[in-house]
């Protein structure tokens, strides 16, 4: 059920897939793992959803956006080392801290998403 909610709501699969196998001593590396599985199905999903004409942007095969993918696919390239660096710096009590006051920013954007 994770998994299919992640996209339709625009989160991203460890916002909803991580915190369930966490609390069930699943380890961590166990519980992130599966999200390059989700994102390539997600993006195979897109593949075959046609939108209607008009409005489209460049470079976009059916609901895929090309550029915005090459863009997401080079952005965590560049973004994982640094953040696989800051997390061997800081101690597991200080990066539990710092996933749930992320978790905290994210339910409490929700509702505004909902209501505007």
């Amino acid at each position: 059920m994770s998994k299919f909610l992640s996209v339709p709501t625009g989160r991203c699969c460890r916002i909803f897939g991580v915190p369930g196998p966490s609390l069930f001593s699943v380890p961590i590396h166990r519980a992130v793992g599966p999200g390059l599985i989700i994102a390539v199905l997600s993006f195979a999903g897109f593949l075959l959803i046609t939108l209607p004409e008009g409005g489209i942007p460049p470079l976009t095969n059916r609901a895929a956006n090309l550029v915005t993918f090459a863009l997401v696919i080079t952005m965590t390239l560049i973004a994982a080392p640094m953040g696989a660096a800051l997390a061997q710096r800081n101690g597991a009590g200080k990066r539990k801290q710092v996933s749930g006051g992320f978790l905290r920013l994210v339910a409490l954007n929700m509702p505004r998403m909902v209501l505007w």
